[in-house]
């Protein structure tokens, strides 16, 4: 529901302007959940019992961060092969046209609004999917999660390898956590490294890591 309605007022518009409607609306997001009390105010939601799917001479309960690594690998498989279905599907086909040509996909009898919305529509329960797990690793669920930082981290982990590669958003995930975890250089230069990152790949090789790989392997021999 709220993916329909975010969706109604974003996907009309397009590039710069889609990005500053999309970062309005996480501001938004935050001064709500931080103002209101139902939803925990600055606190947030605090308390979340630990993981327990547990069925009739089936113990599945998670008590700690290693525990829930099979559910976290289990959703990951899912998730790779739904959008793997998802690509070859009807709806993945009008959504490339759409991206790629939209007054063709017009032209084509497709409208690229309602593309563009049901795609986000079927994208939703994936995000949800991947909150709901968050919230039981963390044990606490807050506005934080709206910070600049959290956006700009998601969005260099989708380009960073290379756009529409089913396991690139996966492995720039992994580069990135694995410099947060063994080369941090503090909290705030983190932040300057991962806005570094993304500005770096937006403005030299907007084709992620993976064209700058071909680039270099169809150069001839000599640098000619």
């Amino acid at each position: 529901m709220l993916a329909l309605v975010l969706g109604l007022i974003t996907l009309r518009t397009r590039e710069f302007a889609f990005s500053l409607v999309t970062y309005a609306a996480n501001v938004v997001c935050y001064t709500v959940c931080y103002n209101w009390s139902v939803l925990g105010g600055s606190d947030g939601f605090v308390g979340i019992p630990t993981l327990d799917l547990s069925l009739p001479g089936l113990k599945l309960v998670a008590l700690s961060n290693k525990d829930l690594w099979p559910y976290a690998y289990g959703l990951l498989l899912l998730v790779l092969y739904f959008v793997s279905r998802f690509r070859r599907s009807k709806l993945g086909h009008a959504a490339l046209m759409v991206h790629m040509n939209p007054p063709l996909a017009t032209m084509s009898g497709l409208d690229p609004h309602r593309v563009r919305l049901q795609v986000f529509l079927v994208s939703a329960p994936l995000t949800a999917v991947g909150g709901w797990l968050y919230a039981y690793q963390r044990a606490y669920v807050g506005p934080d999660l709206f910070e600049t930082y959290f956006l700009v981290l998601m969005l260099t982990a989708v380009v960073l390898v290379g756009r529409r590669l089913l396991v690139g958003p996966l492995i720039g995930t992994t580069i990135l956590m694995v410099q947060k975890s063994y080369l941090s250089f503090g909290a705030y230069f983190d932040k300057i490294v991962l806005g570094t990152i993304l500005i770096a790949v937006l403005c030299l090789f907007p084709g992620g890591l993976a064209s700058l790989m071909r680039g270099l392997r169809r150069r001839p021999a000599g640098g000619q």
